[in-house]
């Protein structure tokens, strides 16, 4: 890590704490627990194990992981940054300490290593804090980074960052990311270990029984920008069957009425938190963010629920997850929005069959993945 790096992070201690301090009042901070961002609070190491997993979904991703570390004896420490990652964690964790991350400011991150003394520090996905890292290097423990992914925009945003963060992975101890684009960007910031995994999700594969009918066409995390492809999907698919109801779920629910007037048959949900709901009464599926350059959103949740998503060309932010998917058939990739409103029509009227079959394939490729994720842990800290 590069002085200069060190020298923002004094300077813009100050402000950060106001920015604390901001944020509590307005309710966006949790009162008792704003220290542990600080390095304060309760509780006290060693650990044997710190794990880093940023917000709801990582901390999914890492639950077989933290399972198995339990079950084998492991002492462990789980930091999240958001407050529903927090309630989550107190739900999910039986007998795992949970805090909040330290700001990667000097002050905070060496508190919070002074305290807890973790044995092995393990960050998933694309949480890259260059000052823990180095923190790590400095005090002998090896650091990991499990299920881990870069998107287009992460890379870019890495590159720039050269000059401030230097090889900021040049000391990890291994990095498992989930397809090559990632691995080659891990190799890019200095990781001198990184090998290919299926991504730790697939672990928790389940296929997701209904009894209820399913009736719509579900357009799942879909951004205002690829509103075009939008219409010319539903105008083709209204050619072969008028009423089929459409229900369309924004990847960001206050940009709907960017959208415009799509037809009476289409229904927006405003709410967050329904996207099972819906895929529970879809009968054929688009997953969003696919059809301008924008890179995908994960198709996975749709899978679960016995569907084949269809996605549009602009999928690299999940190439991994996706690369798994199509080699058991469990996804459908269009060229353009034509290609994907034929394919949504053959889904519409041929339901996938045997669904439990793929999702018990992907399944296994998780687990070893999450054996192989336990290995490199449990190996690194002997």
């Amino acid at each position: 890590m590069s002085l200069l790096y060190d020298l923002m992070g004094h300077v813009a201690t100050p402000l950060a704490k106001q920015l604390l301090k901001h944020r509590l009042a307005k309710g966006k901070e949790d009162p008792e627990r704003m220290p542990e961002k600080l390095g304060l609070g309760t509780g006290e190491g060693p650990v044997d194990v710190w794990l880093h997993a940023a917000s709801v979904g990582e901390l999914g991703a890492a639950m077989p992981v933290l399972s198995q570390l339990q079950q084998d004896g492991l002492t462990l420490l789980v930091t999240t940054t958001t407050r529903s990652s927090a309630q989550m964690a107190v739900q999910w964790l039986n007998g795992v300490a949970h805090r909040f991350a330290p700001l990667d400011l000097p002050g905070p991150r060496q508190k919070f290593f002074d305290r807890w003394r973790p044995r092995a520090m393990v960050t998933i996905d694309s949480e890259i804090w260059p000052g823990w890292f180095d923190e790590a290097r400095r005090r002998g423990i090896p650091a990991l980074i499990i299920n881990g992914r870069m998107s287009r925009q992460s890379r870019k945003s890495w590159a720039m960052l050269r000059f401030l963060t230097g090889n900021v992975l040049d000391h990890v101890h291994l990095v498992m990311a989930q397809e090559d684009a990632s691995a080659n960007a891990f190799r890019q910031l200095g990781a001198p270990s990184v090998v290919v995994a299926a991504p730790l999700k697939l672990a928790r594969a389940k296929a997701i029984t209904h009894d209820i009918n399913r009736d719509h066409l579900v357009m799942a995390s879909m951004h205002p920008e690829e509103t075009s492809a939008i219409r010319k999907i539903l105008e083709d698919l209204a050619m072969a069957d008028s009423n089929i109801p459409v229900c369309i779920i924004p990847r960001h629910p206050d940009r709907i009425g960017e959208f415009g007037d799509l037809g009476r048959n289409v229904h927006f949900e405003e709410a967050f938190g329904q996207m099972d709901h819906w895929l529970a009464r879809a009968k054929a599926v688009l997953v969003g963010g696919s059809f301008f350059d924008h890179g995908g959103q994960n198709p996975f949740e749709a899978v679960t629920h016995g569907l084949r998503p269809v996605m549009g060309p602009s999928h690299d932010n999940f190439s991994g997850m996706i690369r798994v998917l199509a080699a058991e058939d469990a996804i459908l990739l269009a060229k353009d929005a034509p290609e994907a409103a034929s394919m949504l029509a053959h889904s519409w009227n041929n339901p996938w069959e045997k669904p439990e079959l793929a999702i018990a394939t992907l399944q296994h490729l998780g687990q070893q993945a999450v054996d192989q994720a336990v290995g490199a842990i449990k190996g690194a800290i002997r």
